[in-house]
């Protein structure tokens, strides 16, 4: 597991609270949290919780474009929006706020087009029969 930074720890209304912020915890991560009581007579107690961060899943957006253009229309579609929500810049919850430019960069795209067809999906193709190799701008 990974250790807790003490400054991260706060205590509130004379209730002991562990708070812990947003975007602390690591994905894919298991922590140990412990609690230890005690009155001042009496040894101290102590509890223990095992907490696992599960990675989240990837999100995929596509932006813009019709979804009916003509043969002679070029087609822009625009995956800007995708993210990984376990990236710190990526969180609505983030402080500064979500780094669009940072979620970009952090994310590999790639693009694939197929027609549909009674026979199933097959590879886009040119009039003259060549494969469509889809490049990103």
């Amino acid at each position: 597991g990974s250790v807790l930074d003490p400054d991260q720890i706060v205590l509130s209304g004379g209730t002991p609270l562990l708070e812990i912020p947003a975007n602390t915890l690591g994905a894919g991560e298991s922590y140990t949290l412990t609690l230890q009581t005690a009155l001042a007579s009496q040894a101290p107690v102590t509890c223990s919780l095992e907490l696992a961060i599960p990675n989240s899943p990837l999100q995929a957006v596509i932006a813009g474009g019709n979804r009916r253009v003509s043969r002679t229309g070029t087609v822009q579609l625009e995956g800007g929006g995708s993210q990984d929500p376990d990236l710190p810049a990526c969180s609505a919850a983030s402080s500064p706020p979500r780094d669009a430019a940072a979620c970009i960069a952090a994310l590999v795209f790639s693009w694939q087009c197929a027609t549909l067809s009674t026979l199933g999906p097959q590879a886009c193709r040119y009039k003259d029969f060549r494969p469509v190799q889809l490049s990103s701008m």
